[in-house]
């Protein structure tokens, strides 16, 4: 069944001149059949992150005919704003300049009042604590908030914020397993009107050879290629595998690093492998599209993160049959069994995670068969269509 007897839905919601607004970008479209259950996500950005991916691989699979469905976006980031129209998402840009955007603001506020949506679903706390405020002026409106991080990640302003207000949510749903617990003990409240909807993942068909992207980045066919995919910040750990790599040169190994992503950490992992002497063997390939071509020239994945919710990166390495290395954390628990779906190492240590990469290199049928495990589960468990169609249920019983 898709909701536990702590998470079942059947529970009763609460009750619920220059200043003027510019009209938010929305295209041009229609308003929905008023038969339709209109569902507005409003996300901090477009960007080809974990969360909005999450959202995509949500709107693509739950039925249109049921269903019209608006993404919001606060910020100007649209990389992902084609894949939602494709999708069928009619999309709206607020195009905020600073966080507290007053325009931006009151184009978000004019847009809901004339969509009047029956459910607007957030994903980060700082929108989320907002919106939830913004019901009491659409009565009949379902909030819905999605935990794509654990509570203890968020800023202490933003994670007491969060804790007071969830209880106004109407529901509320965890990407991941591992981050649940704190979250109920902060806010009891939510305890009759939760679920957990694991993150989905998906990987395109890879073009190409595996030494396309090996020749792109002269890599010579001997050396081994380890990758990690995901934005350059304190949350993904880069530092750690850089300092493993340094610790497997000492040893002789012939290894490259290929990070993946660009984020604010980027000039200091760059001032690291100076001081370490390792610029020949780290790759800073930026942010990429052709990732399933990545994952195919690779060799391992490693994923050494402080916190996550639900990697959904890791999850594709998996999907492309790579062995990986994941931090034991609790967000990578439902993806991560240590030595039956990955390796699992100490969080913010670089000689752990060091043994655990030569421990693969060593170890190749062993390696081979926690992949090909791995791989089977990811592609069996947590599929697009299985995370829509619980979406859907949740969805079509708040617009009841």
């Amino acid at each position: 069944m898709l909701f536990s007897r702590a998470s079942r839905l059947t529970v009763k919601t609460p009750v619920a001149a220059k200043l003027e607004p510019r009209h938010a970008e929305t295209n041009g479209f229609k308003m929905p059949d008023k038969k339709q259950c209109k569902i507005f996500y409003f996300l901090h950005d477009l960007a080809p992150f974990g969360a909005q991916r999450a959202v995509l691989y949500a709107v693509k699979n739950i039925d249109k005919a049921a269903f019209s469905v608006f993404v919001c976006s606060l910020w100007h980031e649209e990389t992902m704003k084609a894949d939602f129209e494709n999708a069928g998402a009619k999309v709206v840009l607020l195009r905020a300049k600073r966080f507290f955007d007053i325009f931006a603001w009151l184009r978000l506020v004019t847009t809901l009042k004339r969509l009047r949506p029956d459910i607007i679903h957030t994903t980060i706390p700082e929108l989320g604590v907002i919106v939830r405020f913004l019901k009491f002026i659409l009565p009949g409106t379902k909030i819905v908030h999605t935990f794509q991080n654990p509570l203890s990640s968020e800023t202490s302003f933003w994670r007491s914020l969060n804790a007071k207000t969830i209880g106004l949510c109407d529901f509320v749903t965890f990407a991941s397993l591992g981050i649940v617990t704190e979250v109920l003990d902060a806010a009891p409240v939510i305890k009759s009107k939760y679920a957990v909807i694991q993150n989905s993942v998906t990987l395109n068909e890879h073009s190409g050879q595996k030494s396309d992207i090996r020749k792109e980045f002269k890599i010579d066919a001997s050396a081994r290629l380890l990758v990690c995919n995901g934005r350059l910040t304190r949350q993904k750990g880069q530092e750690f595998l850089i300092d493993a790599l340094n610790i497997l040169a000492d040893k002789g190994l012939n290894l490259k690093l290929m990070l993946v992503g660009d984020g604010d950490q980027l000039d200091y992992f760059k001032q690291r492998t100076v001081n370490l002497g390792l610029t020949d063997s780290v790759i800073f390939a930026g942010r990429r599209m052709d990732i399933p071509s990545i994952l195919q020239a690779a060799d391992i994945y490693a994923a050494a993160s402080r916190w996550e919710s639900f990697n959904i990166a890791l999850g594709e390495a998996m999907l492309a049959g790579l062995p990986c290395v994941a931090s034991d954390i609790p967000g990578h628990k439902d993806l991560a069994e240590n030595h039956k779906t990955a390796i699992l190492v100490k969080a913010e240590n670089s000689a752990d995670t060091a043994a655990a990469i030569e421990w693969i290199l060593e170890h190749a049928e062993e390696s081979k068969t926690i992949a090909e495990t791995a791989k089977k589960r990811v592609a069996e468990e947590f599929t697009p269509e299985k995370m829509g169609r619980k979406y859907q249920d949740l969805y079509l019983s708040l617009c009841k």
